[in-house]
């Protein structure tokens, strides 16, 4: 049915025409053919985009075919007339090669989240690990570690038979560096890495490869006795004329490479060598030197006594040296002496020969304005945007200041009825656990209430003191999950509401609830309706059916979610669950063929269907002039074509 303007009072008028049947119908069972193939294959939501953009693509022919007869002098021509049939081809083409796009894309994402075939998301991550305990946590079960190549890969791609490829962290070869340095004028520097690879057969390969030491880019002698490496760098005669407060330690990089390949230590700091330039051979009233073992460096300064001409009395010294401190039992001690952290270094500063007393941060000013103590207040910074759920046990971070030595912190709203406690971090960073606090009539929106946020702690002798804060706590919604779904082998999505605020990712918790299964679904996706996450192969080999609940843990919140009821299951066991994708593929390749064929069949048809001629006996008198012909010519011309005449 067809709609043309006809008149300022009517304006439109249906005008049908009678098509051939029998090719409707064939191309119709084509359609659903098509329609039921793509159902198969992939998931509602392509079937629905099918649908959407094919009534997107009819109406903006139909669109396109009205402006241009609008554009006729006479609206209604003998000769306007319109390949019915061809157009629902055409139409019927575009969308197919859309759902055929749509499937294949679809297939590729079935073989990347099914299998264990090389992926390029999956390449990237495990490369990204640089030594065997990285490569081999659990956080990257697909990952393996090439003893022999020293790189992290794909465990499709490595060997699993090969000894020298490790999927377990446990077995992943020991690395116990001993660096020595001597303390004579002409220093030399010898790193010895004893290497225990639990039998794997890695001592074995280096005895049989060509071992080389690198210092700074520089080649060492390299020697390999059993199990062990030795890097021996050349004597260096020391030509520094430097005073011992005035010389800075240099860091020196350590590479041990075995054909060609870089040998990866396990913890990073093992590849740096720590020199120090000089032992001030040139000062005679004070001297510097290493307690070899220990690369600590010691500075002895003169005394006025034993000052020599040009050389200033030293009025500090870089000491690396383990310190016993006592803590203060009351304020207003008076203070002889005083260690001030300046990380690496610790500077002392004499006042008077007789006690030490520990500070406990860096001075804000160099010099102090009283040799007496006085009380540590930890303090937190400003601008922190801090949070958690209505249920609590969420963590959240604070940065600050004077952390240290601080028992029983706690972060608290309400004037402390309801807390939660606190972990040291280090002297600036402390993380907390959200507090549980009762909500009578809850509001709708995402943050029901901000209320301030007080922390209190202890100090060292049992004094409970409370931290100058000024920043707010919002308290959020729990969240709201109402059910969920399994695309492709691996991927569960949750569905729910306030599903993205007031927790840290490590607060989240998912696991299939099934008897034998202990593995955790690893979120990859979270925003504020949907939270998506991915179960290993091994977790998903422990099940003996497709979990249909699932446990979620948010903190102090538990809940069972259930999957969702409906007819067509979004897990992929049916046809694209069963055949591979290369099958998939195939199938839609010759579907597209075929449907193809059949449609260029019927664009070779010359029939033409007139849309404005008027088929069988019409009553249309209040449509034309009363004195107009009724009859109905059968030639090209219609004699009861209606004509329009504009007064205005």
């Amino acid at each position: 049915k067809c709609l043309y303007p006809i008149s300022p009072v009517t304006k439109s008028v249906c005008l049908y025409s009678s098509f051939q049947t029998l090719p409707i119908i064939y191309l119709n069972c084509v359609y659903l053919y098509a329609f039921i193939l793509c159902v198969s294959v992939s998931n509602l939501y392509i079937v629905f985009q099918f649908i959407t953009k094919t009534i997107l693509f009819v109406q903006l022919v139909c669109s396109f075919i009205k402006l241009k007869i609008s554009k006729r002098n006479k609206l209604y021509s003998s000769d306007m007339t319109v390949k019915h049939l061809s157009l629902n081809q055409f139409v019927f083409l575009i969308s197919m090669l859309t759902v055929v796009h749509e499937i294949l894309a679809e297939s590729k994402l079935s073989v990347i989240t099914t299998s264990n075939e090389t992926t390029t998301g999956n390449e990237i991550a495990c490369a990204e690990r640089w030594t065997c305990r990285s490569c081999t946590k659990g956080m990257t079960p697909s990952c393996s570690w090439s003893v022999s190549e020293q790189m992290c890969a794909n465990s499709v791609m490595a060997a699993t038979q090969n000894r020298l490829v490790i999927t377990d962290g446990r077995s992943c070869p020991k690395f116990s560096v001993k660096k020595n340095i001597s303390t004579i004028n002409d220093k030399s520097v010898k790193i010895t890495v004893t290497v225990n690879d639990g039998d794997i057969g890695f001592v074995n390969l280096l005895a049989n490869s060509s071992v080389k030491c690198q210092l700074n880019n520089n080649f060492i002698t390299a020697m390999m006795e059993g199990d062990r490496i030795s890097c021996i760098s050349r004597p260096v005669k020391s030509n520094y004329k430097l005073t011992c407060w005035e010389f800075k330690p240099v860091i020196n990089h350590l590479l041990i490479l075995f054909d060609d390949k870089f040998l990866r230590f396990d913890d990073e700091n093992d590849h740096y060598v720590t020199l120090y330039p000089s032992d001030c051979p040139t000062i005679n009233c004070s001297h510097c030197y290493r307690n070899n073992g220990t690369h600590r460096f010691y500075c002895k300064w003169c005394s006025p006594d034993n000052k020599t001409e040009n050389i200033n009395w030293f009025h500090q010294c870089d000491i690396r040296n383990n310190l016993n401190f006592m803590n203060l039992s009351s304020d207003n001690t008076p203070i002889n002496e005083m260690f001030s952290v300046g990380s690496p270094a610790v500077v002392k500063t004499s006042v008077t020969p007789k006690t030490i007393v520990q500070s406990y941060q860096p001075k804000s000013e160099g010099a102090v304005d009283n040799n007496n103590s006085s009380p540590i207040v930890p303090t937190v910074d400003d601008g922190q945007t801090i949070g958690g759920i209505v249920s609590g046990g969420t963590t959240f971070m604070v940065k600050g200041r004077r952390f240290s030595n601080l028992l029983n912190m706690k972060a608290c709203v309400f004037n402390k009825t309801a807390c939660g406690y606190c972990n040291f971090r280090n002297d600036t960073l402390i993380d907390c656990q959200s507090p549980k606090i009762v909500i009578n009539d809850p509001q709708p929106q995402s943050v029901i209430e901000t209320q301030p946020l007080a922390f209190y702690a202890k100090n060292s002798i049992g004094n409970e003191i409370k931290f100058e804060s000024n920043i707010k706590y919002n308290i959020y919604h729990d969240p709201v999950f109402t059910d969920f779904v399994v695309n492709g082998c691996c991927n569960i999505t949750v569905n729910g509401l306030y599903l993205d605020q007031g927790y840290a990712a490590k607060d989240l918790s998912i696991l299939p609830d099934a008897y034998n299964s202990s593995s955790r679904c690893l979120v990859i996706w979270t925003d504020s309706t949907q939270i998506t996450c991915q179960l290993s192969q091994s977790s998903l080999s422990q099940l003996e059916q497709l979990p249909k609940q699932m446990n979620v843990k948010l903190g102090n919140y538990n809940t069972v979610v259930n999957i969702t009821k409906q007819k067509t299951s979004h897990f992929r066991s049916s046809l694209s669950g069963i055949l591979p994708g290369v099958v998939i593929t195939i199938g839609a390749y010759v579907s597209f063929i075929a449907v193809l064929c059949v449609a260029l069949i019927f664009f070779k048809s010359s029939k033409d269907y007139d849309l404005l001629h008027l088929h069988g006996r019409q009553h249309l008198a209040e449509m034309r002039p009363l004195n107009e012909s009724d009859g109905y010519d059968n030639n090209s011309e219609s004699k009861n074509i209606l004509s329009v005449c504009d007064k205005h």
